[in-house]
C-alpha cells in the first residue's frame, strides 16, 4: 500500500495512468497543484493544466483539460478555462466547438468569447451558421460587432440572422443607426426595406414614410416613428379615434405647460427631388395661438405647416418641399412650438393620422 507522503506529482500521474493518458516525462514547476485527495475536481485538473502549459508540456496540459472536461460537463466555468488554453494556441475549431457550449447556457462570458473571436479572426459565417441554434447569442454577437465597429462583419452577420429567422424589429433599429452613425444612408434604407419586405406595405413605393397610419406600434427603428415621452403631453396610439385604418396618433395636452413638442418625429431617405407632406390632423380644444403642425427638417431644409388650434374635424395638412442634394435624410415630425403669448400653456387634443410623403 503506497505511503501517504507519496508526492503529489506522482499522484497526478497515477490518475493518469487509470484514464490510459501517457505518463509525464518531467515534473511541472512548483507550485504543483493540490490533487492529491481532491481527483473529482476539474478545477484543480485546469489548476495542474495550466501549470503544465506555463511549463510548455502541452500535452499533458491538454490531458488535464480534457480530463476536467470530463468531470464537468455542465460548468461553463471549467469550459471557459478549456478554451482559454485553445486561444493560446490559436486552435479555432475547438475555441468554437467550446464557446458554443458556454453562449448556449449562459450570457455572462459572451465578452470574454467575443474577444476570442476577434483576436482568432474567425468569420462571423463560422460563428453563427456552424454554431448557433438560438437567437440569444446570434444577437449578442451581432451586437458586439456593432458596438466595435465591424460594420462589414455586422452585415454578414445580419444577413445570416435574417436567413436563420433570428432577425426582430430592435435589432434593425441597432442595425440603422449604426449603419446611419456612420453616414452609410442607402445602406441603412435598404436594409430596412430588405427587412420589412411585404409587412412594409406601401412603404417605399408610394409613401417614403413607413407607419405613416400609425398601424403599429413603432418598432423603434430610425425610419419608423420615434414616440418620446413629455411629461405634459400624453401620447398614445387611439383605436376609437381614426380617419383611416384601425388607429391614430393622439396627443393629449395637459395645460400645465408652454410646450415644445418635437417628440413625434421619423427619418426618411429622399433622393434630390421634388416631395409632398401630407397627414390628416383633428382636434379638439387646442388653446393657445400655437397648435399642431407638421415639420420637415434636413440639411438646408427646414419648412413647416400652419399650426392647427381649436376645434377641427379631419383636416388636411399639405406641404410642399424640395429635397436638395447633399440632404440624404429629412426629419418629419409632429409638433407644437411654444407660444409667445401671456396665456401659453397648451391644453386640449389632437389626433394625427394618414402621414406620407410623395413625389411631386
Amino acid at each position: 500500500m503506497p505511503r501517504l507522503a507519496i508526492p503529489l506529482i506522482s499522484i497526478a500521474l497515477i490518475g493518469y495512468s487509470v484514464w490510459g493518458i501517457s505518463r509525464v516525462s518531467a515534473p511541472v514547476p512548483a507550485p504543483q497543484t493540490q490533487l492529491a485527495g481532491d481527483l473529482a475536481s476539474p478545477d484543480r485538473w485546469c489548476d495542474l493544466a495550466d501549470e503544465y502549459a506555463e511549463a510548455g508540456q502541452d500535452r499533458e496540459a491538454r490531458a488535464c483539460f480534457q480530463r476536467a472536461l470530463q468531470l464537468a460537463p455542465h460548468i461553463p466555468q471549467i469550459w471557459i478555462r478549456a478554451a482559454n488554453f485553445h486561444v493560446m494556441k490559436s486552435e479555432p475549431d475547438q475555441v468554437l466547438e467550446l464557446t458554443t457550449r458556454v453562449l448556449a447556457t449562459v450570457p455572462d462570458y459572451d465578452a470574454v468569447i467575443f474577444g476570442y473571436y476577434d483576436n482568432l479572426e474567425i468569420k462571423p459565417e463560422s460563428v453563427i451558421l456552424s454554431q448557433w441554434t438560438s437567437p440569444r447569442p446570434a444577437l449578442s454577437y451581432f451586437d458586439h460587432l456593432l458596438a466595435t465597429t465591424q460594420l462589414p462583419a455586422a452585415q454578414n452577420a445580419w444577413n445570416l440572422l435574417i436567413k436563420l429567422g433570428f432577425a426582430d424589429d430592435a435589432a434593425a433599429a441597432r442595425l440603422l443607426s449604426a449603419l446611419i452613425a456612420h453616414g452609410q444612408y442607402e445602406t441603412a434604407f435598404s436594409e430596412w426595406t430588405r427587412y420589412l419586405g411585404p409587412r412594409g406595405g406601401d412603404y417605399p413605393r408610394s409613401n417614403r414614410l413607413f407607419n405613416g397610419g400609425f398601424e403599429n406600434e413603432p418598432t423603434g427603428a430610425a425610419f419608423d416613428w420615434s414616440l418620446t415621452k413629455h411629461p405634459a403631453v400624453e401620447v398614445s396610439r387611439d383605436r376609437g379615434i381614426h380617419r383611416t385604418g384601425a388607429s391614430a396618433l393622439r396627443l393629449g395636452f395637459q395645460g400645465t405647460e408652454n410646450v415644445a413638442y418635437r417628440h413625434a418625429t421619423q427619418l426618411a431617405y429622399l433622393p434630390p427631388g421634388r416631395y409632398l407632406l401630407r397627414a390628416a390632423i383633428r382636434t379638439e380644444g387646442i388653446t393657445t395661438n400655437e397648435g399642431v403642425h407638421l415639420h420637415v427638417t434636413g440639411n438646408r431644409l427646414d419648412l413647416r405647416s400652419e399650426p392647427l388650434n381649436g376645434t377641427h374635424e379631419w383636416t388636411r395638412v399639405e406641404l410642399p418641399f424640395d429635397v436638395p442634394g447633399g440632404t440624404p435624410l429629412v426629419a418629419v415630425s409632429v409638433c407644437r412650438d411654444p407660444s409667445q403669448k401671456f396665456d401659453n400653456k397648451i391644453a386640449g387634443t389632437a389626433w394625427v393620422d394618414d402621414v406620407s410623403v410623395v413625389s411631386r
